[in-house]
C-alpha cells in the first residue's frame, strides 16, 4: 500500500481536517499523508465478552503448529499487504516482518505460546482463513500477538468468533484479561476491538501527545467552521487526556530526578 498522495491547493491543505495518527505534509501540489507507527494498547476483561452462539456457521479452530507456518505466512501477506500497518513498506520488508512474527511465536521469543491460539483453515483450497496467536508475557498475562482474517472472509463474523473461541479457552486456563494493540490509524481495527468490549489502556506519553494535539486542532477547526456537533465531548476528552499526560510526565520527571540524585551520590562516594 502506497502512502496517500492527494492533489490539492495549498489553501485547501490548510483547511483539510486533521487525521488522527497521520503525519500530514504538503509539497509538489499534493497533501502527503504518512501513518505514524504508534500502537494503541487495548485490553479485554474476559468475563465481559459474550460466548453465545455466533451468527455464522460453526467453525472448527485448531491449535497452530509449525507444520502450518507457510500457510500462516501466506495468510499474513494476503491480509496485511494493503493495510495501513505496512503503508509505504517495500514488499521484501513485509515478507521479512511476517516471517519474523510467525517464527518468534513458535520459538517463544515474545512470551510463552498458549494453546488458546487458533487457526482456521479452508480444507479444499488449503489456505488459512483466520489466525490468532496468543502468548503469555511476563507481568502482562495473555497477549494477542497477531490476529488476521483473510480479506475475502472478512465481515462474516469470523473475527468475532475467533476472539470468542480464544476467550473461552483462556478463561478455562485461569486468565482474566486479554491484551492486544491496534495501529492508531486503523479505524476498522479500533471499531472491531471496541465492539467486542476491549478498552484502551493509557500509559504511552507519545500516543497521548499525538491524541491531545489532534483533538486540539480538530476542536479549533470545527469551532472556526461552526461545526459544533460533539464539540463538548471532544473538549472533555482532551482535558481528560491532558490530565493523564501530566501525571505520566510528572512520574517520569520524578524518576529522572531520583536517578540523577543516585548518580550524584555515587560520584561523591568515588571522590
Amino acid at each position: 500500500m502506497d502512502c496517500p498522495t492527494i492533489p490539492m491547493s495549498l489553501e485547501e491543505f490548510h483547511t483539510m481536517e486533521s487525521l488522527l495518527g497521520w503525519k500530514m505534509e504538503y509539497w509538489d501540489g499534493c497533501a502527503q499523508l504518512t501513518p505514524r507507527m504508534i500502537g494503541v494498547k487495548t485490553r479485554l476483561d474476559l468475563d465481559s465478552i459474550s460466548l453465545g452462539e455466533s451468527s455464522i456457521q460453526e467453525l472448527t479452530f485448531i491449535e497452530p503448529n509449525p507444520n502450518y507456518a507457510e500457510l500462516m505466512l501466506d495468510g499474513y501477506i494476503a491480509s496485511f499487504i494493503n493495510s495501513v500497518e505496512f503503508c509505504g513498506w517495500p514488499i521484501n520488508s513485509i515478507f521479512r516482518e511476517a516471517d519474523e512474527d510467525i517464527s518468534l511465536f513458535f520459538e517463544d521469543k515474545r512470551g510463552k505460546k498458549l494453546s488458546a491460539s487458533a487457526l482456521l483453515i479452508e480444507p479444499k483450497e488449503q489456505k488459512v482463513v483466520a489466525l490468532a496467536l496468543i502468548t503469555d508475557r511476563p507481568e502482562q498475562g495473555a497477549s494477542l500477538e497477531l490476529l488476521y482474517v483473510r480479506p475475502e472472509y472478512q465481515r462474516q463474523g469470523i473475527g468475532t468468533r475467533i476472539i470468542q473461541h480464544n476467550a473461552q479457552l483462556l478463561k478455562q486456563q485461569g486468565y482474566s484479561h486479554l491484551t492486544s494493540q491496534y495501529h492508531i490509524c486503523n479505524f476498522r481495527s479500533k471499531q472491531f476491538y471496541h465492539k467486542l468490549g476491549f478498552k484502551d489502556v493509557g500509559g504511552d506519553a507519545y500516543y497521548l501527545r499525538i491524541y491531545v494535539g489532534w483533538l486540539r486542532d480538530t476542536i479549533r477547526r470545527r469551532e472556526n467552521l461552526k461545526m459544533l456537533d460533539r464539540i463538548e465531548d471532544m473538549k472533555r476528552e482532551k482535558e481528560r487526556l491532558q490530565d493523564e499526560l501530566y501525571i505520566l510526565e510528572e512520574r517520569h520527571a520524578r524518576s529522572m530526578r531520583r536517578a540523577m540524585e543516585g548518580f550524584n551520590d555515587t560520584q561523591k562516594e568515588k571522590d
